[in-house]
């Protein structure tokens, strides 16, 4: 009988606080993820030439920071955060500029893969 009390209890006091740290997590933790989110966006830049990661960052970022993909601020934060030479090619070497987010970031993408292979070459005295 004592043991069932004591499942009983343990049961009722695990449950009580699962429930007082989601509710807790959703006052508090939310709010601080999204300012947070806004300015390690804001701040982001791509790093290294790697594409990838600053992608992933970014579209991690943008949702923890409650942001929509057709905001026009989220496309200029994006292509602030690209190297200058990277957003440049973009401009000049697609057949139309992109207006939206995900069509420079698939831009973005293949200029830095263009780039990446041309270098690959130049570096072994080859020709593209």
């Amino acid at each position: 009988m004592d043991r069932e009390v004591n499942d009983s209890l343990i049961r009722e006091y695990t449950g009580h606080w699962t429930n007082f740290k989601k509710a807790f997590s959703d006052a508090f933790t939310d709010l601080a993820k999204e300012v947070t989110a806004k300015k390690e966006l804001k701040d982001l830049c791509m790093k290294e030439g790697n594409i990838d990661t600053y992608i992933t960052i970014f579209k991690k970022l943008s949702r923890l920071a409650g942001y929509d993909e057709s905001e026009q601020g989220l496309l200029n934060m994006f292509k602030r955060g690209l190297p200058n030479g990277l957003a440049i090619r973009v401009i000049q070497n697609s057949s139309t500029i992109p207006d939206t987010l995900e069509g420079w970031i698939k831009e973005a993408w293949q200029q830095q893969l263009r780039y990446l292979q041309t270098h690959k070459f130049s570096k072994k005295g080859l020709s593209p």
